[in-house]
């Protein structure tokens, strides 16, 4: 299972992307992040993933016809992705600004081998992508992951036969574990890249984010000041990204 990814040369703009099962805390870490840039004055924007409703609305559709597959679903979230970044992720990275990825082509990859699509629908849509200054990988435990969706009311989607079609209640739990296995691979090798900064989340404070994020931000926009909390961030006991969906 290979990233394939296109090592795309970027002057400018700085792209982080976070990553993780669903119900990792992905969003709780994005949003912090970007309220602790926008009190330093940073334009960021949030790209996320397959954000499209007429793609959502489509897969729906295609899902209430009994006609969604793994093929069919791995080529629309493709698609998604490719439009979100050749309209926001590339031309904002172009102008100079700060984006934020809410998953970007590992979680393509991932679902694609979990749900048992070919690998070969991903590649031309992700290839000639940037690669990402850092990633963070909200690595929750699968089954802290499982409880939040239940507890949130909101069915986990995936087109997977092998899990749609299992009797046991928790089969939505075996997949979340699919998916972190999947995850856990794609970084093992990506980090064989010198150049690619991937960040595993556990127990880190957000703090501790801000600032490797805000190192990133230095590295790619020049900025030279050291990382500080911003006194209008909120600076109550420091929290795990992690700890919210």
């Amino acid at each position: 299972m290979g990233l394939g990814q296109a090592r795309t040369p970027r002057s400018s703009g700085c792209l982080i992307v976070f990553e993780g099962v669903s119900g990792s805390g992905k969003t709780e870490g994005i949003n912090r992040l970007k309220r602790e840039l926008d009190a330093r004055g940073v334009t960021v924007s949030v790209a996320e993933w397959n954000a499209n409703r007429f793609l959502r609305r489509l897969v729906r559709l295609l899902d209430r016809c009994h006609l969604m597959n793994p093929i069919i679903y791995s080529t629309l979230q493709w698609i998604g992705f490719r439009l979100s970044y050749e309209t926001v992720i590339k031309p904002r990275l172009k102008r100079g600004e700060i984006v934020i990825a809410d998953r970007y082509i590992y979680s393509g990859q991932a679902r694609d081998t979990v749900n048992g699509a070919p690998s070969w629908i991903g590649r031309p849509w992700h290839m000639h992508t940037a690669r990402p200054d850092t990633v963070f990988f909200c690595d929750t435990l699968p089954a802290v992951c499982y409880h939040r969706i239940v507890h949130r009311g909101k069915a986990l989607y995936h087109p997977s036969r092998r899990y749609r079609e299992q009797t046991d209640a928790r089969k939505e739990l075996a997949y979340l574990e699919s998916m972190r296995d999947c995850y856990l691979k794609l970084f093992a090798e990506a980090e064989k890249d010198e150049k690619q900064r991937i960040v595993l989340l556990t127990d880190s404070a957000a703090v501790e984010v801000l600032g490797e994020v805000w190192e990133a931000v230095v590295r790619r926009t020049g900025r030279g000041a050291a990382y500080e909390m911003a006194p209008t961030a909120d600076r109550s006991t420091p929290t795990n990204p992690t700890e919210r969906s």
